[in-house]
């Protein structure tokens, strides 16, 4: 079983171990991130749907159907955005996060037609897999929320308590460029580029108009978007040339660290498999550099949203929780031995610093040979790690990561200094996944041991009242 002396030390050695490795790998492969699917279960007496609202596809599409094709288009990661037809309900999505962590995570629904719904921002993102909102006017009931004051309330507390926003809306972009300048501090997500999905009607009129609108948001850095939409209003097969130029336009307005690859593939099923729905972005877009598509089609996303940061926290909490306590049992060791040396009065060995006499109180006593092994040797992990993250060794010197200090652009810098937080936060993350799989070893060890002692119990009783039942009528013959 594992004990907490060995998960202490175990963590922390391989915390530094992540560190420091030379770099002698090859470089990792390109995270892709889907910025958009739909997930729902089959309708039923607990899951009604909204009446009069109709699923984009006639059966559920859940989350046994998606992991299996997710992992053969190598699509590592999916931000589950729920559909309108279930109402505003968050339950089945955050069911996914939570059955496959550091897989999905959710941009969930909120009632905005309600304005007590504020209350529920500042605790929003404290649900396990929650990253933020996803609002939609595009109906005749929710288009006026935009101008009659009932989405009023959103905008000031989502920008107070940090929650992104991703929004749909038809027609009325430039509404938002007022939101966007009077909430500099709130992330706006426009979704598919501000294209309607669903129609094609009038197309050749209304898609370049939405792109024109969507461009005019982009001198707004809070601002940015999701290249989705495109498959839904080609005309065109795989692989949908006619959108190429609205892409671009988009593209070269927002920049790669604003653009996200989004499949929302149950919009456009039959048009094209999950692979291709990843290949139409890295082997057919030929304005997107290497760099380009890592950013598009992964890192852009896990940034603006700060996915991974919030269990990096929780991390980088219980490891600061350990180390404190090793710091603390070290230095209270420490003080009971010095004053006990200066109770001794026993003779020093001097040396001189700067012409100060210096002595080293620990090296003289021997008394550190005292401190148990397992203290000692967590200590100095600690120290290692210490030193590790204070010394001035290269980036370039550490598998994965890259080298910022000549990218003399600042965005260019900004971009490799984000790209590597994020493969840290992915480092952990597997440092993480490997500690619950020990944990989940010792549990499931304990739990079998359990269960052999509670059957050897009923069996023991079983063999108990058996030999009752024998003794029985021999007391009553004696009677």
């Amino acid at each position: 079983m594992l004990s907490r002396r060995k998960f202490v030390s175990s963590t922390l050695a391989t915390g530094v171990a992540l560190v420091s490795q030379k770099s002698t790998a090859q470089p990792t492969k390109r995270t892709i991130v889907d910025a958009q699917v739909h997930l729902w279960k089959a309708e039923s007496d607990d899951w009604k749907w909204v009446p009069g609202i109709k699923p984009q596809l006639p059966e559920p599409f859940n989350i046994e159907r998606l992991v299996p094709i997710m992992d053969e288009a190598s699509v590592e990661r999916v931000v589950i955005v729920p559909p309108s037809w279930p109402g505003d309900r968050n339950d089945y999505a955050l069911e996914a996060a939570q059955r496959y962590p550091g897989r999905f995570a959710v941009m969930g629904r909120i009632p905005i037609q309600n304005p007590q719904s504020a209350a529920l921002l500042p605790k929003w993102k404290e649900q396990r897999g929650m990253l933020g909102i996803r609002v939609t006017f595009n109906t005749e009931v929710t288009i006026p929320w935009l101008t009659d004051g009932t989405a009023d309330w959103l905008w000031p507390a989502a920008e107070k308590a940090g929650v992104p926003v991703m929004f749909l809306t038809l027609g009325q972009m430039s509404k938002f460029a007022r939101i966007a300048e009077r909430h500099p501090q709130l992330t706006l997500i426009i979704d598919h580029m501000g294209l309607n999905s669903s129609t094609r009607t009038l197309r050749f009129t209304d898609v370049p108009a939405a792109i024109d609108q969507t461009i005019a948001l982009a001198k707004y850095p809070n601002v940015s978007v999701k290249l989705s939409g495109a498959l839904g209003n080609s005309v065109e097969p795989y692989p949908f040339r006619d959108m190429a130029l609205y892409l671009q336009r988009v593209f070269d307005a927002y920049g790669p660290q604003r653009c996200y690859w989004a499949s929302d593939m149950t919009n456009s099923l039959a048009k094209a498999s999950y692979r291709q729905r990843v290949t139409h972005f890295t082997e057919e877009l030929n304005f997107l550099s290497e760099s380009d598509k890592d950013w598009v089609m992964g890192r852009a996303i896990l940034a603006r949203l700060k996915w991974g940061l919030m269990a990096l926290s929780r991390l980088c909490s219980s490891l600061g929780s350990i180390c404190m306590f090793i710091v603390c049992r070290l230095g209270r060791a420490r003080r009971r031995d010095q004053e006990t040396l200066r109770s001794r009065r026993g003779p020093e060995s001097p040396s001189r610093r700067n012409g100060v006499v210096m002595t080293n109180p620990m090296k003289r006593s021997g008394m550190w040979d005292r401190y148990p092994m397992s203290l000692r040797s967590s200590g100095l992990h600690v120290l290692l790690a210490l030193s590790l993250m204070g010394s001035p060794a290269a980036a370039q010197d550490i598998r994965g990561m890259e080298a910022c200090g000549a990218e003399k652009q600042m965005d260019r810098r900004t971009g490799c200094l984000q790209a590597n937080v994020e493969f840290l936060q992915q480092e952990l993350v597997k440092l993480r996944r490997e500690t619950q799989a020990q944990v989940a070893a010792a549990k499931a060890e304990a739990k079998a041991q359990n269960d052999a002692l509670k059957a050897a119990l009923t069996k023991l009783e079983a063999e108990l009242e058996q030999v009752k039942a024998k003794a029985e009528p021999k007391v009553e013959k004696k009677q």
